[in-house]
C-alpha cells in the first residue's frame, strides 16, 4: 500500500515535468516563465510612476492612479498567486490584460488613420499634443516637414501599441498556462488523496 502511494507520488513528480507545463520554446517550467514574466509586468508599472513622477508625461493624475492602482494590485495579486499556487489570483491580472488588448487595438487603429492622412483626426491629435511640443522653432517647417513627422510619430505610436498588444496577448497565455497547472495539480493531488482514502 504505501508503495502504491510512493508510486503516485513519482507519477505526479513526472506529470508535473510534462512537456505541455514549458514555456518560452520549451526553455523552462511554466510556473518560473510565469513569475518571470509577473516580475517584468511590476517593473512597467514601476517605470510608468517614476516616468509620471518626473513628469515625462502629460497624462492627467487622476487617469495615471486609475490605472496605476488597478494594475498594482493585479500585479501583487499575480506574484502571490503564483508563488502560493493559488490560480485563482492569477484570474485578475489575466481578465485586465484581456480588457487592455481591444482599447491597445483600437488606438492602433486610430493612430493609422494618421498614417495614411495627416488631415485626419488622430493626424490632428499628433500634431497638437507631439510636434508642438517637442520640435523646436515649430513656425520654421513646412507643411512638408508637418505631415512627414506626423506620418513618423504615427508609425512610432502604431509599433510600440502593436507590440503592447502582443505582449499583453502573448503574457496573458502564459499566466493562463500557469493557472491551469496549478489546476491540474490540485485535481492529481485530489485523486491520489481520495485513492489512499478508499484503500483504508
Amino acid at each position: 500500500m504505501s508503495e502504491d502511494v510512493e508510486n503516485d507520488f513519482i507519477d505526479f513528480k513526472k506529470f508535473k515535468h510534462q512537456r505541455k507545463y514549458r514555456c518560452l520554446c520549451n526553455c523552462m517550467h511554466i510556473k518560473n516563465g510565469a513569475f518571470i514574466m509577473s516580475l517584468w509586468a511590476a517593473l512597467m508599472v514601476f517605470l510608468n510612476i517614476t516616468v509620471k513622477i518626473i513628469g515625462f508625461t502629460e497624462t492627467d493624475w487622476n487617469w495615471m492612479l486609475l490605472f496605476l492602482i488597478t494594475d498594482g494590485i493585479s500585479i501583487l495579486s499575480l506574484i502571490y498567486g503564483i508563488k502560493t499556487e493559488k490560480p485563482a489570483l492569477i484570474q485578475p491580472f489575466v481578465v485586465l490584460s484581456l480588457l487592455t488588448i481591444p482599447l491597445l487595438i483600437l488606438l492602433v487603429m486610430f493612430f493609422t488613420t494618421a498614417i495614411y492622412d495627416q488631415e485626419s483626426f488622430a493626424g490632428h491629435y499628433i500634431e497638437t499634443e507631439f510636434t508642438r511640443k517637442y520640435l523646436k522653432n515649430f513656425q520654421k517647417y513646412t507643411s512638408t516637414d508637418i505631415k512627414l513627422q506626423i506620418k513618423l510619430s504615427a508609425i512610432g505610436y502604431v509599433i510600440f501599441l502593436s507590440t503592447t498588444a502582443l505582449l499583453h496577448l502573448w503574457f496573458s497565455w502564459i499566466f493562463f498556462k500557469c493557472a491551469s497547472y496549478y489546476r491540474d495539480c490540485e485535481e492529481f493531488l485530489s485523486n491520489i488523496k481520495n485513492k489512499t482514502t478508499n484503500l483504508f
